[in-house]
């Protein structure tokens, strides 16, 4: 017999149908929370030292990609930006090799990547950065502003034709600012 159930057999049987549906309530809610972490998009961006050798941060950018599989993640974009020169000094170093990855998983994979630059030698700084819910707002509004626009030509056509290719050059030319 589960733990939990025997416990509960104790109390009064109104009480303890109570206490069920609650815990029912809340295994379901965290099952809920395992589902949805499963697409999330994340950016995480590395500074290696810059006499760092090309070789040796091609070894990196595999090893990272490999750590992310391997926990259940996907590398979506891998892009090396080169030794670029940083906005502040940092650890004496005036110039950084920049590299850019997307990431698409649960977080797990994060974690274990962001404990182990923290350990690295090579990586001066990382950043990461949840970038999903982002996208889905910036496209809500693109919808948006389509929607609009779709709606307002639809109602100049309606009108006269000329005035509605007047009125799509002008707005074109503003650059359909909404908001």
């Amino acid at each position: 017999m589960n733990k939990k159930y025997y416990q509960l057999s104790i109390i009064n049987y109104p009480l303890r149908n109570t206490l069920l549906a609650s815990i029912n309530f809340i295994e379901a809610r965290r099952a809920k929370r395992r589902k949805t972490l499963a697409n999330r998009v994340y950016e995480v961006m590395y500074i290696a030292e810059p006499g760092t050798a090309d070789e040796t941060v091609t070894q990196l950018n595999e090893t990272i990609e490999k750590l992310v599989t391997d926990n259940g993640g996907e590398v979506v974009k891998t892009d090396v930006m080169g030794v670029r020169r940083l906005a502040y000094p940092i650890q004496k170093h005036t110039d950084g090799y920049y590299v850019l990855f997307e990431i698409a998983g649960s977080g797990q994979e994060i974690a274990e990547l962001e404990r182990r630059m923290r350990v690295n030698d090579l990586v001066m700084r990382y950043l990461t950065v949840r970038v999903d819910e982002e996208r889905k707002t910036a496209q809500k509004l693109t919808d948006k502003r389509e929607k609009k626009r779709k709606r307002v030509s639809d109602l100049m056509r309606s009108k006269g034709g000329s005035q509605a290719e007047e009125f799509q050059t002008e707005e074109d030319q503003d650059g359909g600012d909404d908001e």
